[in-house]
Parts: structure tokens; C-alpha cells; sequence
């Protein structure tokens, strides 16, 4: 996949929202000027956990990687929650091409992907991924909530097709 060329960073306005902490001299799009006072931005309160339950979503990205715990080759997919109450959330989950995360992923991708894939036998998935021919596929996510690091986290149990009215 190509990269994109290098932008330059967007003029920071004076949005008391957008600037918290920042000062930026006129005309130092580049960063030079840029001073931060990290003690006056506001503490991160996290993330508000989804509750339990099951969710109308579009695939937003694929990316084709290797598991750090395995080794394996997997996609690591981001879903964003299409449900009024919810909408543009993004929920995450890994697809695993080896071993015994297998099983889950030939369901998924035949339940969510069938339309995308037209040769089931012959799938490649880091040209797949990098083709994006995957962004945009409506599915449900059925997601719970589990501990992670000492906070409560999403966790997408299983991809399901999605439905019929989508």
C-alpha cells in the first residue's frame, strides 16, 4: 500500500475546545513554534463501554498484520456502530488466518463477506485487506463487556451478517 505524501499540520484556531494547553505563533503551521502546557489540558475519562448487546455496523478499515501473542497471520478490523444511540462509535475485533482463531474467522467471512469474496477456496487475505474492497460491508456485531488492563473494555464476541432490511 502506498503512503500518503506528507501534509502539513492544519492551522490551529482559537477554539477553546481544539487549543486547551496549546500556543501557536502565527504563521508556524510547520510545529516549530508549537508550545504545549500539558498541565492545563483537561485528564482523559476514557472510554464509555457499549452495553451488552448486538449492533448494526459498517466495516471501516482492514488491516492484514501478524498477532504479536502467535505469530499468526490475522486482519484487524474496525467497525463503526451504525445504531442512532451509538452512531460512529468504533468497535474492534481480530480476524485470525491460523490456528484455532480459524474457525471463527470462516464464519465471519461467510457470514459478512460472501458478496466481496467471490472464490471462497482461493481467499488472500493481506491482498483482501489492502485491496478495500471490504470497507463498507454493513454486518452486526454482537459485543459484551470484559476486563482489559484494569478497565472495562467492548469485546466483539462474533460478526454476523446483517440485516435483512440493510
Amino acid at each position: 500500500m502506498a503512503k500518503k505524501p506528507a501534509t502539513p499540520a492544519p492551522k490551529v484556531e482559537d477554539d477553546e475546545d481544539e487549543t486547551q494547553g496549546i500556543d501557536v505563533e502565527d504563521g508556524a503551521e510547520d510545529g516549530d513554534d508549537l508550545v504545549i502546557d500539558i498541565e492545563s489540558v483537561e485528564d482523559d475519562a476514557g472510554f464509555e463501554v457499549l452495553p451488552r448487546g448486538t449492533y448494526d455496523c459498517e466495516v471501516a478499515n482492514v488491516e492484514f498484520g501478524y498477532s504479536q501473542a502467535s505469530g499468526n497471520p490475522m486482519w484487524t478490523v474496525t467497525l463503526e456502530v451504525r445504531n442512532e444511540e451509538y452512531e460512529g462509535r468504533k468497535l474492534f475485533t481480530h480476524l485470525v488466518w491460523a490456528g484455532k482463531g480459524l474457525p471463527r474467522t470462516k464464519t465471519a467471512v461467510k457470514q459478512i463477506f460472501a458478496d466481496v469474496i467471490p472464490d471462497m477456496n482461493a481467499i488472500k487475505p493481506r491482498e483482501l485487506a489492502e485491496s478495500g474492497e471490504l470497507v463498507g460491508v454493513m454486518c452486526r456485531a454482537k459485543v459484551n463487556i470484559r476486563p482489559y488492563e484494569g478497565e472495562k473494555r467492548n469485546n466483539v464476541q462474533q460478526l454476523l451478517a446483517p440485516r435483512a432490511d440493510d
